[in-house]
């Protein structure tokens, strides 16, 4: 794992989804926070992450983000990744003020039938960690 002094997001994702791995490709090219690390589950990189985090099996079926030992999940993720998208992306944040709960319900229907919709990869993800 990379140390250094500047602000780190770390997000973790599902190598195996395609859905993960096209989020995470349209990320990478509209972010405008050069400080993201975008990084497989099933990398060891993710691994280790995984382990220091204590985030048990949590990784295989939800967005991660940390951000200096802060740990961000499902729709919290989201929202937080959006204020370093372009102005017209982070519009949606406006979202937020809404109920928690309404949006992870949301998320989690997405991600319990992400492979069935969107499928899935075997083998490595299509999306190798960068930074």
């Amino acid at each position: 794992m990379k140390q250094n002094n500047r602000d780190e997001y770390i997000l973790i994702f599902d190598g195996a989804c395609m859905l993960c791995n096209s989020a995470v490709h349209f990320l990478y090219e509209r972010i405008k926070n050069g400080n993201y690390r975008f990084i497989p589950s099933q990398s060891e990189t993710g691994k280790e992450y995984i382990r220091k985090y204590k985030l048990g099996n949590m990784a295989d079926h939800t967005l991660i983000l940390i951000q200096n030992e802060n740990i961000f999940k499902k729709s919290s993720a989201v929202f937080m990744i959006l204020k370093d998208m372009p102005y017209y992306w982070k519009i949606l944040r406006i979202f937020s003020v809404l109920p928690t709960k309404l949006f992870d319900w949301l998320y989690d229907w997405i991600a319990n039938n992400r492979y069935l919709f969107f499928g899935k990869r075997s083998g490595e993800s299509c999306f190798h960690e960068i930074e």
